[in-house]
């Protein structure tokens, strides 16, 4: 399992796909149970992209295990 850190945003595409804005400039589709009042917040997520694929132009898919908001800016805990 996997964790990345960046701003969760709801995307436009079909029913709204979720994405992440990782830390690391790369932009990743969410797949799994992610909680609405977490929209537009930093988090850091846990999980796995082994060969998943996704509907949206983005750099990979993230299966989510865990979400969890973070506090404060790029050196959050």
């Amino acid at each position: 399992m996997r964790s990345w850190r960046g701003t969760l945003l709801r995307g436009l595409l079909g029913l709204g796909t979720w994405k992440l804005e990782a830390d690391d400039g790369r932009k990743y589709q969410l797949a799994g149970k992610i909680p609405k009042s977490l929209e537009g917040q930093r988090v850091q997520v846990r999980g796995s992209s082994e060969g998943l694929m996704g509907i949206a132009v983005l750099d990979a898919v993230i299966q989510v295990d865990e979400i969890k908001p973070l506090r404060g800016t790029l050196g959050d805990p």
